[in-house]
């Protein structure tokens, strides 16, 4: 949760030294542009050359094949449409199904080079899969495809003063708490906060509603940060 302190006087600071009608309250928004200069928050996620493949197999091969299978697209390297909603069970199911067609052990008499390749490609569906499967990584990739990926400056802005202080006081809660059943009511009550917030990034999502999106990943963070800064705490207490 470090940082939280700086985030707000630094936003205070900002807010002082700048007229609101010199500052977008979303800076990428501002230049993240449709080809027909449409504003940026009914842009859809659509990749027009993109594949969409019937079974694991074209999946497989998808991940190579694709023109908008770059390496950053971990939803190409899936073979899944770029959506914020992702069934856990049908992820699992498709890692595990692409893992098995790149095994080694399923490509014995290929040469090295290609055996290379394969590991490459295994490498590519494991981080793909850790990143689609987390809900803030999630979000953060899609937005990050858009064009409107958030640094930490955006993150200050976009949540403003007033969560940045309820972020402060939880965080002092959490100091100043040492009982183990308090911390674990601490953690479920962010665990509230997390599944509302998740709740709302896939209504906007849904709705390519991407300032909004922004908006609600950058809030996502501070939870996620919130909940580590508990679970270390409740660690050291037990």
């Amino acid at each position: 949760i470090g940082g939280v302190e700086e985030d707000y006087y630094r936003y205070a600071s900002s807010s002082s030294s700048s007229s609101s009608s010199d500052r977008h309250p979303y800076p990428a928004a501002a230049a993240y542009k449709t080809p027909l200069g449409a504003d940026a928050v009914n842009v859809p996620l659509v990749c027009e050359n993109r594949a969409t493949p019937s079974s694991s197999s074209a999946a497989a091969e998808a991940a190579d094949d694709d023109e908008c299978a770059a390496e950053a697209d971990h939803f190409s390297a899936l073979g899944l449409p770029l959506s914020y909603d992702v069934s856990p069970p049908a992820l699992k199911s498709t890692y595990r199904s692409l893992m098995s067609e790149l095994h080694p052990d399923r490509h014995a008499g290929i040469p090295e080079e290609e055996k290379g390749r394969m590991g490459e490609r295994a490498a590519a569906v494991t981080r793909a899969n850790d990143v689609v499967g987390d809900d803030m990584l999630r979000a953060e990739h899609l937005l990050d495809l858009a064009g409107m990926g958030l640094d930490e400056r955006d993150g200050m802005e976009l949540v403003g003063p007033e969560l940045l202080m309820e972020v402060m006081e939880i965080r002092e809660t959490i100091e100043c708490t040492s009982d183990d059943p308090q911390l674990k009511s601490l953690l479920d009550e962010n665990k509230e906060r997390i599944a509302s917030t998740v709740n709302a990034l896939g209504a906007a999502f849904a709705a390519n509603n991407y300032p909004e999106a922004r908006h609600l990943t950058a809030k996502l963070r501070y939870w996620r940060r919130i909940e580590e800064g508990i679970v270390e705490k409740i660690g050291s207490v037990e």
